[in-house]
């Protein structure tokens, strides 16, 4: 995207409205931004993107995992099983990593 032209009002504006955030701002560090400025066109990190699906109380895998509520969060902890958070004190777990788990925990009693 290329910028060429700005009307004096639109910057003095543009600068006025930013100022609060960056106070040493000018008519002409902003220019130069816009001017250099490239838009991020990076994929999101896949190890950051959760798996659409159904999600999951701590209580709701103990009870499938046959273990305990702490031991869940334990399971967290080791980066075992992955965690939304969705506030303070309130987590999920996606479904479809329950469901690894659980093949793999399988695999390991096969003979």
């Amino acid at each position: 995207m290329k910028i060429t032209r700005f009307t004096p009002a639109a910057l003095q504006v543009a600068v006025l409205s930013l100022r609060s955030g960056c106070p040493d701002l000018d008519e002409t560090r902003l220019l130069r931004a816009l001017r250099d400025f490239q838009p991020n066109t990076e994929k999101p990190k896949e190890h950051l993107l959760v798996e659409p699906g159904k999600m999951l109380r701590p209580v709701e895998v103990a009870s499938r995992l046959n273990c305990s509520r702490m031991q869940v969060f334990r399971l967290m902890r080791a980066g075992i099983l992955p965690r939304v958070k969705l506030g303070a004190r309130s987590v999920r777990i996606p479904e479809s990593a329950l469901v690894r788990l659980e093949g793999e925990k399988t695999e390991e009693v096969k003979p």
